[in-house]
């Protein structure tokens, strides 16, 4: 439950900053192909690979003990990654995960259906010559959701007011 935790700030960090403007549409064997790649390019452990900057390639999240999110900025490509530390504050979260300030395994942010949000690829296998386990998740969670939720906490803080006065 506590890693959900830690997956959903990742997720919300991401969806929240991305415009999506390109649309590119990936499969389970590009982030298989691409892993390999990104995580012999950095000695980070368990990053995120997200378009934060919306450049077109992935750039990489690290999540510190100190409960702060690093941006690390992908200088290169897709086909040759080069990370530079762009902010080492670029965000913050609550540190409550079982695995400590890591996520348990790499997660690469990219859209799996072409729908326009960011799905979700965790590399659950050892990364080899040959390639690395993919798993997907695939993102449901939609904008009229996030209304719904604020229209119902708006609704509960004004009926508290009332009831407190």
């Amino acid at each position: 439950m506590k890693t959900l935790i830690v997956i959903c700030t990742a997720i919300i960090l991401i969806t929240s900053g991305s415009s999506f403007a390109d649309n590119l549409k990936y499969s389970k064997q590009d982030i298989r192909t691409l892993s390999k790649q990104f995580l012999k390019a950095t000695d980070i452990k368990n990053p995120v690979f997200a378009d934060v900057d919306n450049d077109g390639d992935f750039d990489m999240l690290k999540f510190t003990k100190a409960g702060f999110v690093e941006f690390h900025k992908n200088t290169g490509s897709n086909s040759d990654p080069v990370f530079i530390l762009e902010n080492k504050k670029f965000d913050d979260y609550e540190v409550n995960s079982l695995f400590g300030a890591g996520l348990p395994f790499p997660v690469f942010m990219a859209d799996s259906d072409g729908d326009g949000d960011e799905d979700l690829f965790a590399i659950t296998g050892k990364v080899t010559a040959a390639g690395s386990n993919v798993e997907i998740v695939e993102n449901t969670f939609e904008v009229s959701q996030y209304l719904l939720i604020t229209i119902i906490l708006v609704l509960g803080i004004i009926a508290l007011l009332i009831f407190i006065l």
